[in-house]
């Protein structure tokens, strides 16, 4: 299961696997228009209305109200507790249009520059709250804006801030993040092989039009290889589709991969129905039955696995069925996940689910499938975020308690926002494009620029009890046991323990 649900981030993932970073010291690079121009922007009020919601003003509270006490400690690890003095900071933050340089130096340390625009009383309060904590930090006033530069480190952010401020960028937001120096603070990135991003964000048409760039590591060459959409065995009523190529690379480099004996296969179609578990992912290879039984007897031995070193609550099992060409997975709750050899077209598959495919269900329509036309095209995904989210919500929930992680609270804020933005959401249509050997052109269409599965991601990360850091693991049954032995050693109110 745990596998399974690795690979339905797997097109999302492989979209960006190969991007290398063409500046290696930049840790990130962002502009961000500010909420109180979004929420002004008469171009986009639904975005606004989303933005200033109740459910959103309340989600943005508790996220700075948390994340003030680590910034604090981050800043200044001998900071007091609570963050009090850098809360006020965030509102500004969160209304204010800023831009951020951050870079590693030679010597390891990351230094980063910030100019936000404030007014003259706003500039006073921000100096006095952080030059305690940042004593080596400088802090200067241009044109109505505080750059602020955070001190020692071996090279310097804020020459490049300036340039910025002269020829300051236009839209609601710019981000370009370098993912494997973020993965040092969220580990589980480097899982995505995502190395850089670089997205533009701004409305058009009563729509978030997202672009942007990867960088690629390994040259690719064109024409790419046709596609083998598996048309017979996709059909209605189709929530999501995500087909990507160009993926086997990444795959190898999946230790899950070869746990699991998964083929390596270049291409990679994901779909959703709109119905519970209704989720399948369908893998080309050029001999399934082989395929199949490779990984039967590799699944049957990994899954016993990750329950002895308790990666999943139950111990769930595989039976390899020849004869049918399935894969069954038995002590799975709520649902009958299963892997089939198919054939669609006259090419083999393996097709995994939920639970089984009705086949003769009628097939989507030849306009659904126009992407196909796009010569360069590597990645495509379309979704209607508004039908798809509570499918998306329940497959993962489920991932969570059968691998122990801690689920998403529904009574909680953030599922509260990201269940009203999803049901905002429309068509969501994601593509990318090579455009030359070594690059590659991200373009998103989409009402509230995020995807269902992003959406579930964000509100799940803003919910973990770590926040801003993110870590759902639930502890051992060793470790729950040895937690409850030293609860049991505390004497009440706080006494002396007893001696032994």
């Amino acid at each position: 299961m745990k596998k399974i649900y690795t690979v339905l981030a797997l097109c999302w993932a492989a979209s960006a696997a190969l991007a290398v970073v063409p500046q290696p010291d930049l840790l990130a690079r962002i502009h961000f228009a500010g909420g109180d121009t979004i929420a002004a922007d008469k171009n986009y009020a639904p975005f606004a209305t989303q933005f200033s919601s109740p459910e959103a003003l309340a989600l943005r509270k508790q996220s700075a109200d948390r994340l003030a006490s680590w910034l604090a400690h981050y800043l200044n690890p001998g900071a007091p507790a609570g963050g009090s003095q850098v809360r006020p900071l965030l509102e500004d933050l969160q209304h204010q249009e800023w831009y951020l340089e951050a870079r590693e130096g030679n010597d390891g340390k990351a230094e980063w520059a910030l100019a936000i625009r404030l007014s003259a009383a706003q500039q006073s309060a921000w100096q006095t709250a952080l030059q305690p904590l940042l004593p080596a930090a400088t802090f200067q006033s241009a044109n109505g804006w505080l750059v602020l530069e955070s001190g020692t480190g071996s090279i310097k952010c804020a020459p490049a801030v300036l340039k910025w401020l002269a020829t300051p960028a236009k839209g609601w937001a710019d981000i370009n993040l370098n993912w494997p120096r973020l993965a040092a603070w969220f580990p589980a990135i480097k899982e995505l092989g995502i190395t850089q991003s670089d997205l533009h964000v701004e409305p058009v048409g009563g729509n978030l039009q997202v672009n942007g760039e990867l960088y690629l590591a390994n040259a690719m060459t064109k024409p790419l290889p046709a596609w083998q959409f598996p048309t017979t065995l996709v059909h209605q009523p189709l929530g999501s589709l995500t087909a990507v190529r160009g993926i086997a690379a990444w795959l190898n480099s999946q230790p899950w991969v070869h746990q699991y004996g998964i083929p390596t296969a270049d291409q990679g179609f994901i779909w959703s129905l709109n119905a519970p578990f209704q989720n399948y992912v369908a893998l080309p290879v050029p001999a399934g039955p082989a395929a199949l039984t490779t990984m039967g007897q590799a699944t049957k031995t990994a899954l016993h696995e990750d329950f002895l070193n308790h990666r999943f609550m139950l111990d769930m099992e595989s039976e390899l069925n020849q004869t049918n060409g399935t894969i069954s997975f038995k002590n799975v709750p709520f649902a009958a996940p299963s892997v089939r050899s198919v054939m669609s077209g006259g090419t083999q598959y393996l097709l995994a689910g939920g639970f089984p495919s009705a086949l003769k269900a009628p097939a989507i329509p030849a306009e659904s499938l126009q992407w196909e036309n796009r010569p360069d095209l590597l990645y495509y995904h379309q979704e209607n975020t508004r039908d798809i989210f509570a499918n998306v919500l329940q497959l993962n929930q489920l991932y969570f308690v059968v691998s122990m992680r801690r689920q998403l609270n529904g009574n909680g804020l953030a599922f509260k926002w990201a269940e009203k933005v999803a049901a905002a959401g429309t068509s969501n249509i994601t593509m990318v494009d090579l455009v030359g050997a070594n690059q590659a052109k991200f373009s998103r269409t989409a009402p509230v620029g995020l995807t269902a599965y992003e959406l579930f991601l964000l509100a799940t990360w803003l919910d973990d009890v770590h926040f801003p850091q993110f870590n759902l693991n639930i502890p051992s049954p060793a470790e729950r046991l040895k937690a409850r032995q030293g609860r049991a050693q505390q004497p009440p109110n706080g006494g002396t323990p007893p001696a032994h």
